[in-house]
C-alpha cells in the first residue's frame, strides 16, 4: 500500500491510500480531514447532499471517483481550473472538486509523504469498511 497527502487552504488535508497490483490500482482509499473531522465519518452530516445537483453527500461522490480512478486510472481524471471534473461518466458521480483528491493519489503512486500519514492509515481502512 502507497499513502499520499494533498493540502487545500480552503478544504484541508486529503489523504488517499493506494494499493496497487502489477503497476494497476486495484483499491483507493480518500478522505479529508478538516477541523479534526474525517469527512467521511461525517457522512450525511457534511450536508452538501441537498444542494448536490446529482443528490449525493461528499462521501457518496468520493467513493463513486475511487472507484472510477481503480476502472480508469488517475492520470484520465481531466478537471477544469476549478478542479471539478470533465468526463461525463465522472460528473455523473462526483461533482465535486476532484483536483485535491487526485493530487493525493498521485502523491501516493510517486511514493512521497509515505511516513506522514503513518498514523491515519489503519483509520482510513477502518472508516473504509464501516461506511
Amino acid at each position: 500500500m502507497k499513502s499520499g497527502i494533498a493540502f487545500s487552504q480552503q478544504w484541508g488535508l486529503y489523504i488517499a491510500n493506494v494499493v496497487e497490483k502489477d503497476g494497476k490500482i486495484i483499491n483507493v482509499i480518500i478522505d479529508r480531514i478538516a477541523n479534526g473531522k474525517s469527512s467521511k465519518e461525517l457522512r450525511n452530516r457534511y450536508g452538501i447532499k441537498p444542494v448536490s445537483t446529482i443528490g449525493k453527500d461528499w462521501w457518496e461522490q468520493v467513493a463513486y471517483y475511487e472507484s472510477w480512478i481503480v476502472e480508469h486510472g488517475v492520470d484520465a481524471a481531466k478537471t477544469d481550473d476549478k478542479g471539478h471534473a470533465l468526463e461525463p461518466d465522472l460528473i455523473s458521480g462526483a461533482t465535486i472538486n476532484v483536483a485535491e483528491l487526485s493530487g493525493a493519489v498521485k502523491n501516493a503512486l510517486g511514493g512521497k509523504n509515505k511516513t506522514a500519514i503513518t498514523r491515519s492509515r489503519q483509520e482510513l481502512f477502518t472508516m473504509k469498511f464501516r461506511v
